[in-house]
């Protein structure tokens, strides 16, 4: 159940929520059972305050912005994704649409076209695009990217190399999609670096 992290508009306000719900159950000795209490009746904003009120224990810009924030503690959540899971898909959007662009897709082109494109990919072609919208964004999928497993880069250390992120990168801007895809599936990734003039980069 969310006790408001998930309404929060701004990453940097976390650590402020994570303070109040520390202090207030270390400190101030408030259990689970209360607080789910005072959510469900839409009391959690009134009785957070009330607490800290009289305890004095949060620092005063950080006691004014809870007090100026009972949006966050509603007992129901407001129609619509929480704007933090609202920020993580326009970002996804936005790099989907990048991508497209870049394989040849048309500018034009809606986010429900490029969706309903997408769906109808096999499942190879699906992992091509996603890694090429990683290497796109970041030079390299995340240690959390289940691309990261699908092309092997999960056998490399802990850190990625620059020479791995430089290879890859240069490899999505000499091929095209489509031979890119094809070489996945066949399994020849190394002999279509080498024909873009990567041998000496992935040895």
């Amino acid at each position: 159940m969310d006790y408001g992290f998930l309404r929060i508009n701004n990453n940097m306000e976390i650590p402020l929520l994570d303070e109040i719900y520390v202090k207030l159950i270390k400190d101030l000795g408030v259990r689970g059972p209360t607080l789910h209490k005072w959510r469900t009746t839409g009391r959690l904003h009134a009785e957070i305050v009330a607490k800290f009120e009289a305890a004095k224990l949060l620092h005063p810009e950080h006691f004014q912005w809870l007090v100026q924030n009972p949006q966050i503690f509603v007992a129901k959540d407001p129609p619509g994704r929480p704007p933090l899971l609202k920020s993580a898909d326009d970002k996804q959007v936005q790099s989907q649409r990048r991508t497209w662009i870049h394989i040849g897709g048309s500018a034009a082109d809606s986010n429900a076209v490029i969706e309903r494109a997408l769906k109808s990919w096999s499942k190879d072609k699906k992992h091509c695009f996603q890694f090429f919208s990683e290497v796109l964004e970041t030079g390299i999928p995340s240690r959390r990217s289940a691309s990261c497993v699908t092309f092997a880069l999960c056998l490399h250390s802990d850190i990625f190399p620059e020479e791995l992120s430089i290879l890859y990168y240069t490899l999505v801007e000499r091929c095209t999609f489509d031979e890119f895809c094809e070489a996945y599936t066949a399994s020849s990734l190394s002999a279509l670096m080498d024909r873009k003039g990567l041998y000496q980069e992935r040895s």
